[in-house]
């Protein structure tokens, strides 16, 4: 969102921003109040459920594109690097590992899905979590899931879960315990306080962001042309 805005600023453009919540029924009234103002352009991470939204304002789908061959978008390889963060714990000698991934969004379902293939693709036990949205519940399932499963690694779907994580692996007393490998999603500068330094995705966020807004300025402008889809790749990196 920053990146955006940083953008449109440059641009001379105003951002309005509205949050879903994953919920289809808010990202309802969220659009047809920016249609009420009369928005030039909307960026948009659709929630899974909702599909994509039927409007008439200019839409760069950023994230979540599946089912929207006639829309831009831009997202990143999330079965990709899913994968690439089993690869770099399978390097690491980690052999039991844990899957914490969102119970909503196609951002989500991507990610177990590349975290699925990359386990059968080195031969290790399929152990995936489903974790609610809602906060407390979310962090209820994180704690039952990590104090009841043996792992040596454990790889979280986005950064609230990797939170979660963070302090239920910090806060274990087993004076046996044995350390368990984080993995995750974005190098949030939080991460850098840990006691072992987790394994993570770097997004190319900057150029993420430019890119849907660029893809919205020329929409916006009048340019007809068929629907573009960028993908982008992240970064294996190791915050220290």
């Amino acid at each position: 969102v920053q990146a955006v805005e940083g953008y449109a600023w440059r641009e001379g453009l105003r951002v309005i921003l509205c949050n879903s919540g994953e919920d289809p029924a808010r990202e309802r009234h969220y659009l047809q109040l920016l249609e009420d103002e009369r928005v030039s352009g909307i960026i948009l991470a659709p929630t899974r459920a909702g599909g994509v939204p039927e409007t008439a304002t200019q839409l760069v789908l950023v994230d979540r594109v599946e089912g929207a061959p006639q829309v831009d978008s831009v997202k990143l390889d999330n079965a990709g690097a899913a994968g690439a963060l089993v690869d770099a714990l399978h390097a690491s000698g980690c052999r039991r590992i844990v899957g914490l991934f969102g119970e909503r969004g196609s951002t989500a379902v991507d990610r177990r899905r590349g975290f699925s293939a990359a386990l059968d693709r080195h031969a290790l036990p399929a152990r995936i979590i489903d974790v609610p949205h809602d906060p407390a519940a979310r962090a209820a399932c994180v704690r039952t899931a990590l104090a009841d499963t043996a792992c040596d690694a454990v790889l979280v779907g986005d950064t609230f879960l990797m939170l979660e994580a963070a302090v239920v692996l910090r806060g274990r007393t087993e004076p046996q315990a044995s350390p368990v490998r984080l993995a995750g999603f974005d190098d949030a500068a939080w991460l850098r306080l840990l006691d072992a330094a987790p394994i993570v995705v770097e997004q190319p966020v900057d150029e993420m962001a430019h890119a849907a807004l660029a893809l919205l300025v020329e929409r916006m402008s009048g340019v007809q042309r068929d629907a573009v889809r960028l993908v982008f790749n992240g970064t294996i990196v190791s915050p220290a």
